[in-house]
């Protein structure tokens, strides 16, 4: 499975299962039942998660980064094969870079992948 946290965008290409979250409570609802499902149900890691950083107005990606880092620090964190960071905005994703790879050490600041504005 594959989650993508971005406000504008759809990934052309992308495989399936895929589910996108337009905003950060969204995305940690969505996150949260995936990591209550890995626990409690011994479920299947994640493959990959997208981060965008800035999600509209008043809106922006920190409260998922914390959660994330939190699950970590506590010693159960996200079974995610590859955590990718594609927002268009360097200091957020620097932010979310440097705060996620402390404790994941999958993460990757990428261009974005061809994709269409919905």
């Amino acid at each position: 499975m594959h989650i993508i946290v971005d406000d504008e965008r759809a990934f052309l290409g992308m495989p399936t299962p895929c589910i996108y979250t337009r905003n950060s409570d969204h995305a940690m609802a969505t996150l949260n039942r995936v990591w209550i499902n890995q626990y409690l149900h011994y479920g299947l890691t994640l493959e990959s998660l997208w981060l965008d950083h800035d999600l509209g107005e008043k809106d922006d990606i920190r409260p998922v980064v914390e959660m994330l880092s939190m699950w970590a620090e506590s010693k159960r964190p996200l079974m995610v094969a590859t955590i990718n960071i594609h927002s268009m905005n360097p200091v957020g994703a620097e932010w979310c870079y440097t705060t996620l790879n402390q404790w994941y050490g999958n993460v990757n600041r990428i261009a974005l992948p061809e994709c269409v504005v919905v």
